[in-house]
């Protein structure tokens, strides 16, 4: 029983970070840094390194087109988790 249940923790934890990924917006920032805007509006940010760096909520940040944008939520450890999955684990 606990053989398959560890399977199948990791393939539903997997679906659920493709699932988030598939719902997401990247908006580059003028900074070279990447804002991940999620479905349910929430954002994470990416340096240009590839890394999840935290952000204060209601900080605002400008895109590479102009735009100001102001940060709502703080998703690090989801955007960290999500990559980590799309390199294969590694970080």
């Amino acid at each position: 029983m606990k053989k398959l249940l560890v399977p199948s923790m990791l393939f539903a934890a997997s679906a659920a970070s493709f699932a988030s990924a598939q719902d997401e917006k990247l908006v580059p920032l003028k900074s070279g840094e990447t804002l991940h805007v999620y479905a349910d509006g929430k954002m994470a940010m990416e340096d240009k390194y590839g890394h999840p760096t935290g952000m204060k909520p209601g900080q605002i940040m400008e895109t590479k087109d102009g735009q100001k944008m102001i940060m709502r939520g703080n998703e690090t450890a989801r955007l960290d988790m999500q990559l980590q999955i799309d390199n294969g684990g590694r970080r």
